[in-house]
């Protein structure tokens, strides 16, 4: 598979129009359209970020004996204070920005956390009210996850403190419960 097959297919599966792939690239639309009508190829820079926004190589990427491998878009979360309280509300931006048109956007909840703190996460997510404490525990857990069910695909969102990582799922999730890298997830009932 060519290069310019392997950066359109991935675009699709995270959900990306050729301008918000551009703009995450730093580049213009035309050059989105030119590398993925396979003429020419990114400069050895750009070739990077490319590489680096899908978690693979450059040689993977370049290497036409290769097929399409399960894509990990991965961008960095860099809190601005001012606009964003913490990671949660940075990566909910996020998400809505990306994919409200798209899709649903759910919370998932780690099924390891006590049935008390699930409670108070939901009622917070639902209702608005909660004992901050579990809260801020959550928000500031080594990670926070959720899914964007679109028409075709779902995708499943991992943010750590440093990054955001979205995957697509293998297949579309049709239970509230799921295991998704050992990791046992409830989907939390409100579309965010």
């Amino acid at each position: 598979m060519k290069f310019n097959e392997k950066l359109k297919e991935y675009r699709k599966i995270f959900g990306l129009s050729q301008e918000k792939l551009a703009e995450k690239l730093n580049v213009s639309r035309q050059v989105i359209t030119k590398w993925e009508n396979d003429i020419g190829l990114p400069e050895i820079s750009n070739l990077k970020c490319v590489a680096k926004l899908f978690g693979v190589s450059v040689d993977y990427l370049l290497d036409e004996e290769r097929n399409i491998e399960y894509p990990i878009l991965r961008e960095e979360i860099i809190l601005d204070k001012n606009n964003y309280s913490n990671r949660y509300d940075y990566v909910v931006s996020y998400l809505k920005k990306e994919y409200a048109d798209q899709g649903s956007i759910y919370a998932l909840t780690e099924l390891e956390k006590e049935n008390s703190k699930l409670t108070e996460i939901t009622n917070f997510l639902t209702f608005g009210i909660s004992n901050l404490s579990y809260i801020t525990e959550w928000i500031s857990s080594p990670a926070i996850w959720f899914v964007v069910e679109m028409e075709k695909q779902n995708l499943i969102v991992k943010a750590t403190k440093n990054l955001i990582e979205i995957r697509e799922l293998s297949s579309v999730v049709d239970t509230n419960k799921f295991t998704f890298d050992k990791t046992k997830l409830l989907k939390l009932k409100n579309k965010i």
